[in-house]
């Protein structure tokens, strides 16, 4: 299975499961209709791949070279992303959710993430600086040491997120929503103490 994709530049509908594409250099392949699950992406080149209508189950994406890939209807659970670019990715048209996956060191800065869904997903030091992430979902997120300095988080949800620290004096937060009592830590900011 692993030397079809590396041999075939399409492939549609297709299951793989359980694949080591560790430093496997994948550029401008497309997938679409496909799943995989347990593969491992560390170290891959996936510049300029297309994705459509792809699911990703429990896959490595560890230091994974993202950069023009494109992704249209793409589903990530259970996936672990450490040292990841997203900066990089092509962000035309995409649309793409996260469900209970773990990112560590990852770069969102500057990207244009509107409506991204992270669902139940834990970010270690990830880089949402000047990206435009509105009407986004971090729901049940674990948010630890991010920076969303200059962010756009007009209408993003981060109902029942935790550890978050935002600045609203650099990051725009209209309609944006939050659940009690995490939303005084954007008081932090203005060194407001609570008590309670």
């Amino acid at each position: 299975m692993k030397q079809s994709i590396l041999a075939g530049s399409g492939h549609d509908d297709q299951q793989f499961e359980k694949l080591d594409l560790s430093s496997e250099d994948l550029a401008g392949k497309e997938f679409s209709g496909c799943d995989f699950a347990a593969c491992d992406f560390s170290e891959s080149r996936l510049v300029d791949v297309v994705l459509s209508e792809t699911t990703f189950q429990g896959c490595n994406f560890t230091h994974t070279d993202l950069q023009g890939c494109s992704l249209r209807d793409v589903t990530f659970r259970e996936c672990k992303f450490v040292g990841v670019l997203f900066g990089q990715i092509n962000t035309l048209l995409v649309e793409w959710s996260f469900e209970d996956c773990r990112f560590e060191y990852c770069d969102f800065a500057q990207g244009d993430f509107r409506k991204t869904r992270f669902a139940e997903s834990l970010h270690r030091a990830s880089n949402f600086v000047d990206a435009n992430l509105a009407e986004s979902s971090f729901v049940a997120c674990d948010l630890l040491e991010s920076n969303f300095a200059g962010a756009d988080l007009s209408g993003a949800d981060f109902t029942d997120a935790r550890n978050y620290a935002i600045d609203p004096r650099s990051t725009k937060l209209t309609d944006a929503r939050f659940s009690y009592p995490e939303v005084l830590g954007l008081l932090d900011a203005f060194g407001v103490v609570c008590r309670g």
